[in-house]
């Protein structure tokens, strides 16, 4: 799925495309008694978890507005009491009103919002920021970087230095007040 600005997803001719709530969670579709990933992985879920799940119908694992980390514990311990399967229906088309839906689902602490085209085709919007952070770890898998005194691993590529400022674009913030989808944007070189 691709990511557009809102600005750029304005610019298109949206006719016939629905719009949607971006979910926060893990892709995935029941195929006979299992349930598969976007990846083709098979996700270890209890079978009474996947018997619920509508077959053939994709959809999300998905736990509730900013607890992405809920899923991910799911996912890692198949203890899925804490999660729900939301199918990905036929939206009413908004695509004539996508800025201010947009602002809606983002206000109410929605990831984004997709869009899906009459051929299947998707694009998703999702805001996002920049900020800063101070690198406090530095190596070959990445920079270990503070911010607001939560810590998070970033691909910097390259090995800024301890100590320094690196600018960086995100999605919001996990539960955890770790940025979503860190990008390194480049090291501060002013004061």
């Amino acid at each position: 799925m691709n990511a557009v600005t809102l600005s750029d997803a304005l610019k298109l001719d949206l006719t016939g495309w629905t719009v949607s709530e971006k979910l926060d969670g893990v892709w995935a579709i029941r195929c006979g008694e299992r349930l598969i990933s976007r990846q083709g992985k098979e996700i270890h879920a209890p079978a009474a978890f996947v018997a619920a799940c509508p077959e053939n119908v994709p959809g999300e694992i998905w736990a509730g507005r900013g607890r992405f980390e809920v899923v991910l514990s799911a996912l890692r311990t198949r203890d899925f009491s804490r999660v729900s399967f939301w199918p990905h229906a036929e939206n009413q088309n908004q695509s004539d009103r996508l800025e201010g839906y947009f602002s809606e689902v983002t206000a109410a602490g929605g990831e984004g919002v997709v869009l899906r085209s009459p051929s299947g085709d998707m694009l998703k919007i999702v805001p996002r920021q920049s900020a800063e952070a101070f690198v406090v770890e530095s190596g070959f898998e990445g920079s270990v970087c503070n911010f607001n005194g939560a810590k998070f691993k970033m691909n910097c590529g390259q090995w800024p230095a301890v100590g320094a400022v690196v600018t960086f674009r995100f999605s919001g913030l996990t539960g955890k007040g770790t940025p979503k989808s860190p990008t390194f944007v480049c090291v501060r070189n002013y004061e």
